[in-house]
């Protein structure tokens, strides 16, 4: 699973497509966890990201605190959504309400 979130991440980073398992794919654009939107670019921006942390399951919350840990880690800013429904694709829809930054609550 780590792995596959990992390529996941490196695909996504380089604007490609990738769906090898199910738990965790891109569409070069935005990461899904189980089809619910993780992380989605904010528009007319170049370092800032829409994070869905909504806890779900044991697993999408691995796949969060991966994908946390690479934005922060690159510099990304970083603006949080929370209480989002399983299954949204659209994150924007959450910008207005949520202009909160993440605390350092990335698990080991």
């Amino acid at each position: 699973m780590r792995k596959n979130t990992r390529e996941t991440i490196n695909t996504w980073e380089a604007g490609r497509y990738h769906r090898r398992a199910p738990s965790i794919w891109t569409d070069g654009e935005s990461v899904y966890s189980y089809g619910t939107a993780l992380i989605e670019p904010v528009p007319d921006t170049s370092d800032v990201y829409l994070f869905n942390d909504t806890q779900y399951s044991t697993t999408t919350r691995i796949h969060q605190n991966t994908l946390l840990a690479h934005l922060m880690g690159r510099g990304f800013e970083v603006v949080v959504a929370y209480d989002v429904p399983m299954g949204t694709r659209n994150l924007m829809r959450y910008w207005p309400e949520c202009r909160t930054r993440p605390t350092e609550r990335i698990a080991s």
